[in-house]
């Protein structure tokens, strides 16, 4: 499970992630991103963030996991005395389709850690990480969009909304998650050819079970399973 862990010091951030002992990364001024970076002085252990302020105070934060993939971590302003229902929370980057991090709460019972909850902040994961994979769309949309719109639920009921400029944002992602500005032709290349093998498994493999659902010939599913092209 992701740790965060936030507290105020001194007008600095205190930050846990991924159970390294709270480290000071300074807080950053509203309509900008920055890539922090701290070291722990019990471990030596560096933590790598991009953050940014909303102009009433909330925060959010990219960064990576000891595993590679790729979280956005969403915490109120320490002014708002509200607090997070666990039900995610909807990011939107521009005019792009709104994402649900709430879908990501049922991919722990497949054994994927993919977010955690409390009731000041939440962790979501929005990438799993590699570059020859391709980016996620989440991703590509925070480092070329304009305006992130987050909508977050409340404990007591109803919700807020929070907005944060992309000023500078690129820059500060790729920083933080060691990844050029934009992805090599070669990686864009290799995501393509990956995504249109996945997408031709998933049409033959509809073409299987539809044959099945209307002959019941299971001697026959599983031979058209057998002859998958490769």
């Amino acid at each position: 499970m992701i740790a965060w862990k936030k507290v105020l010091a001194g007008g600095a951030i205190l930050i846990q992630v991924s159970g390294f002992p709270a480290v000071r990364a300074e807080s950053p001024n509203a309509d900008s991103w920055r890539a922090a970076q701290a070291v722990d002085s019990m471990s030596d252990k560096t933590v790598k963030m991009a953050i940014a302020n909303s102009d009433r105070g909330d925060r959010v934060a990219i960064y990576r996991a000891n595993d590679g993939s790729v979280w956005m971590n969403f915490s109120l302003s320490d002014q708002d005395p509200s607090t997070l229902a666990n039900k995610g929370f909807l990011f939107r980057i521009d005019k792009h389709a709104p994402h649900d991090t709430e879908s990501n709460k049922g991919l722990e019972k497949l054994g994927i850690a993919a977010y955690d909850w409390t009731p000041r902040w939440i962790n979501t994961r929005i990438w799993h990480g590699k570059e020859s994979d391709g980016r996620s769309s989440a991703l590509d949309e925070l480092m070329n969009g304009q305006m992130l719109t987050i909508r977050y639920y409340k404990f007591i009921g109803g919700w807020g909304e929070t907005s944060f400029r992309l000023t500078d944002a690129r820059q500060a992602i790729a920083t933080t998650l060691d990844i050029s500005e934009t992805p090599s032709a070669e990686d864009v290349a290799s995501a393509k050819a990956k995504k249109e093998r996945t997408a031709r498994d998933r049409a033959y493999m509809q073409k299987c079970q539809d044959e099945f659902r209307a002959t019941k010939d299971l001697g026959a599913y599983r031979g058209c399973l057998a002859l998958r092209p490769d």
